[in-house]
Parts: C-alpha cells; sequence; structure tokens
C-alpha cells in the first residue's frame, strides 16, 4: 500500500510528456522547489489524467502524490522512491507571455 504525502512548492522544471515502451506508456516529471528551510527540488510524475496540468516554470502548486518504493532486487540491490500525482492544484500562475523570449525570469 502506498502512502500519500503534499508536496507544496513552485516548478522548477518541466520534463515534457516522455512516451516509454511498446505500449506507449506516457509520463511528465514536474521538479518542485520546496520553500523548506533547506529547499528540496523533488520530482513529481504525472501520468494519465494528469498529463495536460496546465504548470508552468515558476507557477506555485500543491499536489497529493503516492510515495512508492522499488524492489532492492529489480535494481540489482538499490531501491529508489518514486512520488505519483494523485490530486493537483496549480495556485500561482507566472504570468510567461510578458517575458521575452529566451531571457530567463529572475
Amino acid at each position: 500500500m502506498s502512502s500519500i504525502i503534499e508536496i507544496k512548492g513552485r516548478v522548477h522544471h518541466d520534463s515534457g510528456v516522455k512516451t516509454f515502451g511498446s505500449k506507449g506508456f506516457q509520463k511528465r516529471t514536474l521538479v518542485i522547489e520546496t520553500d523548506d528551510k533547506f529547499n528540496n527540488l523533488l520530482p513529481i510524475d504525472l501520468i494519465s489524467d494528469h498529463l495536460e496540468t496546465e504548470a508552468n516554470t515558476g507557477d506555485e502548486l500543491t499536489a497529493e502524490c503516492y510515495l512508492n518504493g522499488s524492489s532492492p532486487d529489480y535494481f540489482k540491490g538499490r531501491a529508489f522512491l518514486s512520488l505519483t500525482v494523485r490530486d493537483i492544484n496549480v495556485s500561482g500562475k507566472t504570468d510567461t507571455a510578458s517575458e521575452a523570449p529566451g531571457e530567463a525570469p529572475f
């Protein structure tokens, strides 16, 4: 059974939708920068209905995520964690139309 955790922060990077395997599995990864004491960069995976979520670099969001772990045997003794979005709310949209192309927003 997966645990559910809440992630709050701003979008640091968007990988765009990527397709994997012969069956066409699609996934989009957003890297979220938190406002914790030590700013963490947390990758969260969007699949299925959440692929088209409108979230751009700099947008504030809150996401409920399933915390999943892999079997150590599957990766030859190395275990990994992943965060898969269950629900997402983009609350603070940045205005990317006002930025000149190629300019950083800072």
